[in-house]
């Protein structure tokens, strides 16, 4: 009986999808370099990238193919902003690719060592989806903090002080 209860609540209950996208963001003092992986789901980007063009987008297979690196790198650059210390950065895209559905896009920012703050405004795939939630993960040697990003508070802060390594 409660496999029958369980399989009707599956059938009944729609099942919302999961909004989410993922951001690794390494600092490296030797290249002195913040270096940005950003993961999410492909037919999102496709989605995204489509209602803003006009045009039907679609990767494929091959997530390497550069086709439509210069669609995403507009997109990113308006809907990623990095700043360190008040100042805002300019990364640049270094190539994107994925399996399974995801996409991780890499992309990387020359930036000096001694910063206190980074400060993330990170509203990708939030003109598609109001649940959207977007997560940072900063590292720095022993250093580590996350941050969500959201619809209502899409900045997100790492303060960093005396806790380098």
């Amino acid at each position: 009986m409660m496999n029958m209860i369980v399989a009707w609540l599956f059938w009944c209950v729609p099942l919302h999808p999961v909004h989410l996208s993922v951001c690794e963001a390494n600092y490296n003092p030797h290249s002195q370099n913040l270096e940005l992986a950003l993961k999410v789901f492909v037919e999102d980007m496709e989605q995204s990238l489509m209602e803003r063009t006009g045009k039907e987008v679609r990767f494929g297979d091959d997530l390497t193919d550069a086709r439509h690196d210069s669609l995403i790198n507009v997109y990113l650059q308006e809907v990623f902003l990095v700043k360190a210390d008040d100042s805002l950065l300019t990364w640049h895209m270094l190539g994107k690719d994925g399996q399974l559905g995801d996409m991780w896009i890499y992309m990387e920012v020359p930036l000096a060592d001694g910063f206190q703050e980074l400060v993330f405004e990170d509203k990708v795939l939030m003109d598609l989806f109001a649940d959207q939630k977007n997560l940072i993960h900063f590292t720095y040697g022993e250093f580590k903090q996350s941050v969500a990003c959201t619809v209502l508070e899409p900045v997100g802060r790492v303060l960093l002080g005396g806790s380098r390594q």
